[in-house]
């Protein structure tokens, strides 16, 4: 919903880093995950924080790897 819009970068954020925080907002939002972003990087790349056990973690990037993310 809404997220598949071409980025253009704002001020503060750079296109990839407008569709990393537009995903992981929409993920955490539609799961309803205790999940927060730790570090969001210029190329889109990312860390975060879990709470809640691993089924924040799970979830997060299942949902995320349907939008393209790849996690190691």
């Amino acid at each position: 919903a809404g997220l598949n819009y071409e980025r253009k970068g704002t001020l503060f954020l750079t296109p990839q880093q407008e569709y990393t925080w537009d995903v992981f907002r929409a993920c955490k939002d539609q799961h309803n995950l205790m999940v927060s972003l730790d570090r969001l990087a210029p190329n889109g790349s990312f860390t975060f924080m879990a709470n809640g056990g691993m089924f924040n973690v799970t979830r997060l990037q299942r949902c995320m790897e349907s939008h393209g993310f790849r996690f190691n």
